[in-house]
């Protein structure tokens, strides 16, 4: 149901799960697993251009942030699996100089997984 990409499933995806997510965090962490603090674009899942990036960064808290998004090149195959998604404008706005010089600006560190989970760790 959530992969269909219906109304009912982005429904669900954008206002229920986020409220399990932080029912289960605690639970999460102590089974001794890592996650980010805060999770964004799952409302924006196909869509995040260069405009919403801007919009995700400039609401960034403090701690680790993730950022989804589905940056690359389409593909006839892959279009035909999963329609609707926007990889080319997902990668130019990674790409984007706006966006690099903001995440200067502001002293944004982006990371892999596993300098968001060895951040996680010390606090």
């Amino acid at each position: 149901v959530l992969s269909s990409g219906g109304f009912f499933a982005r429904l669900i995806q954008t206002a229920l799960l986020p409220r399990i997510d932080r029912v289960r965090l605690d639970q999460v962490r102590n089974a001794g697993l890592h996650t980010a603090d805060w999770f964004w674009g799952l409302g924006m899942t196909r869509q995040m251009d260069e405009a919403e990036l801007m919009g995700t960064l400039r609401s960034l808290r403090p701690g680790v942030n993730e950022v989804m998004c589905h940056p690359g090149i389409s593909d006839p195959f892959t279009a035909g699996r999963y329609p609707g998604y926007a990889w080319e404008d997902e990668l130019a706005a990674l790409r984007s100089d706006a966006v690099r010089r903001y995440i200067d600006e502001k002293g944004i560190r982006l990371a892999s997984f596993r300098d968001a989970r060895d951040e996680s760790s010390s606090r």
